[in-house]
């Protein structure tokens, strides 16, 4: 039986090359032309790859048989009274089987490149649809994000310090504190906002949006207040707004969600304002 498969798949294998690879007996119009032929190295490593292909699939014989028929069909060839004409029935199995497998690897790969391809346009449209609403947004809440990069590094550990220089650069006085700007944030002149989905509308629409809570009102009471600007950006479940602050003895941070400038039972208490610039 093994001779049988190895030759079967062999044929199969050269068939499949004939066919396929020189496109013979009847070439397509776009076909290789005679001058263009694979050079001789070339041309052995296919037969090779094709003889293997075709061998591999015609040892598939056995297992197909045994899914389609219970281990019963290709083993009760074994007729010790006509041994020829079983072995030319499994020789038929196995060059069908050879010259088959070939083809079926060939839709698997194409539907793998099918699906990475499927994969890549997804990814290029995401990727368009970022830049997009990176191009749409408002250009005073982009300046506003721009100056907040600008002045993070020289303020970075102090966030009324930050505040108060990125709010100068649009004309806006604040001083003291994060105390006393949280007071004057909630005075003459500015918007007082409801929430944090408040906060961010207005940031997305260019406004100048303080966010602050003082050090009485921090759970448990701190010995300062803390104060950050409110971006364009994204929410944080649902109700915490991108910005960027400074912070005392230590580090703050760019363009984060405010969750994290506050603990957690502080910063739902925080105060939001905003101007138009």
């Amino acid at each position: 039986m093994i001779q049988t498969l190895i030759l079967s798949g062999l044929l199969a294998g050269l068939v499949n090359l004939f066919v396929n690879y020189l496109e013979l007996p009847f070439p397509k119009a776009d076909s290789l032309n005679e001058n263009e032929w694979p050079k001789p190295r070339t041309f052995i490593i296919a037969i090779i790859g094709y003889s293997i292909v075709g061998i591999a699939g015609a040892f598939l014989t056995p297992l197909i048989d045994a899914i389609v028929n219970g281990l019963k069909g290709i083993y009760d060839l074994s007729d010790p009274k006509n041994p020829k004409l079983n072995e030319l029935v499994l020789f038929g199995y196995g060059l069908v089987f050879g010259y088959s497998t070939s083809s079926v690897l060939v839709s698997l790969l194409n539907s793998i490149i099918k699906k990475i391809d499927r994969f890549e346009r997804n990814i290029q449209n995401l990727e368009t649809k970022i830049s997009s609403n990176k191009i749409q947004i408002n250009a005073n809440a982009q300046s506003i994000i721009d100056e907040c990069e600008a002045k993070f590094e020289a303020h970075k550990s102090d966030c009324s310090g930050f505040v108060k220089a990125v709010a100068s650069e649009f004309s806006i006085t604040l001083t003291g504190q994060a105390d006393d700007i949280v007071d004057q944030i909630i005075g003459t002149g500015w918007t007082r906002l409801t929430d944090g989905v408040d906060a961010k509308n207005k940031a997305d629409a260019g406004w100048f949006v303080v966010g602050g809570l003082k050090s009485i009102d921090n759970v448990p009471p701190q010995a300062n207040g803390h104060v950050v600007i409110v971006v364009s950006g994204p929410l944080a479940h649902a109700k915490y707004p991108s910005g960027y602050w400074g912070k005392l003895g230590g580090v703050g941070e760019k363009n984060q969600t405010i969750n994290y400038a506050w603990n957690r039972d502080s910063r739902d208490k925080v105060v939001y304002s905003a101007r138009q610039i």
